[in-house]
């Protein structure tokens, strides 16, 4: 069965998922900052969520993922 964003209530949750691999992790991770994006979009359209983004949470989380010696660029992720 495939995980979603929604099998978790907070990124640090999928960090701290023994079972995903790294790779699982970020492809999970860079889909719900997707989706937190989407949100955000919607807001800004005046079709309001009900709920506040995540966005910065789930990138902070993807970053941790993010191996060290990667420049950052496949994930669309610019190092600090």
């Amino acid at each position: 069965m495939a995980l979603t964003r929604t099998d978790y209530e907070h990124p640090d949750e999928v960090l701290e998922d023994d079972n995903l691999s790294r790779l699982q992790k970020s492809t999970l991770l860079a889909r719900w900052a997707y989706d937190e994006l989407r949100l955000m979009s919607s807001s800004y359209e005046g079709m309001a969520g009900g709920r506040k983004s995540r966005l910065h949470e789930v990138m902070e989380a993807l970053r941790e993922v993010t191996p060290e010696d990667s420049d950052g660029f496949d994930l669309g992720i610019p190092k600090a």
